[in-house]
């Protein structure tokens, strides 16, 4: 079984830090815990010495260029040039999201090769036909809310 905790920076009390950590500690055999969070709140530092712990950081989770052409024939059925799936990892600094909505962008030539878009922002074409297909009122919504910084789950 994998346990999966999201947005674990939200532990804000003392008592859902230990009950975490007590968690973690009393897993056995194959059982796992993926604590997910922007930033590890101190109370759960000693996650890290427990035996078995792993820490990923965002370097650790973004696509490779082999990685991200994979996912661009994935998604389009056709295999990007190396420098084009290199340009693509540059701009999105290999994060799988940016890179999904990247594909979008790609058109297909006369002979079924894939052309990728040209420009200083390979992701502003692709989310442009995004929003442009949101009804007005949506697109005001999403207006409202691409500043704040963070959406408390109240808000959301």
């Amino acid at each position: 079984m994998l346990l999966v905790l999201d947005d674990a920076h939200h532990l804000g009390s003392a008592d859902s830090a230990e009950l975490v950590m007590r968690l973690a500690r009393g897993l056995s055999g194959g059982h796992r815990l993926l604590v997910a969070a922007r930033s590890l709140v101190a109370s759960l530092e000693g996650l890290w010495a427990l035996e078995g712990a792993v820490r990923l950081d965002t370097s650790a989770l973004a696509f490779t260029t082999e990685e991200a052409a994979q996912l661009i024939e994935s998604r389009l059925g056709h295999r990007p040039p190396p420098h084009d799936a290199r340009l693509l990892v540059e701009a999105t600094d290999g994060w799988a999201t940016a890179l999904a909505v990247a594909a979008r962008g790609y058109g297909v030539d006369g002979v079924g090769a894939l052309t990728l878009p040209r420009g200083p922002d390979l992701i502003a074409a692709p989310l442009r036909g995004t929003l442009g297909a949101l009804r007005p009122g949506d697109r005001q919504a999403l207006v409202q809310l691409a500043h704040l910084p963070f959406l408390s789950p109240r808000a959301v």
